[in-house]
């Protein structure tokens, strides 16, 4: 309700609410910043192989204990696949 613990509270949660859009304002903005041109400004692979491993096991580990984080990674990595097939397409057309 907002109303059950006073004007403090009220204030208090209001702020932190603020400082949440502040910081994924800022987030948005030094991404789009510091991205290459043309590009998501995704990493780039990692060459070591016991690298991929661990963050791959690190990944589907978190995906157990955070199934909306775990779909989530599966949305991103289908719209990353259907992209790929997108602009390999456009390429082999040009």
């Amino acid at each position: 309700m907002g109303t059950q613990f006073g004007l403090v509270n009220r204030v208090f949660l209001t702020v932190i609410c603020l400082l949440v859009v502040w910081n994924v304002t800022t987030a948005t903005v030094m991404w789009n910043r510091r991205r290459r041109a043309g590009t998501l400004g995704a990493p780039r692979k990692p060459v070591d192989e016991r690298t991929q491993r661990s963050v791959g096991i690190f990944q589907l580990l978190l995906s157990f204990i955070y199934p909306l984080w775990g779909a989530s990674l599966v949305l991103v990595l289908g719209v990353q696949h259907v992209g790929r097939k997108f602009s390999t397409a456009s390429r082999i057309s040009a």
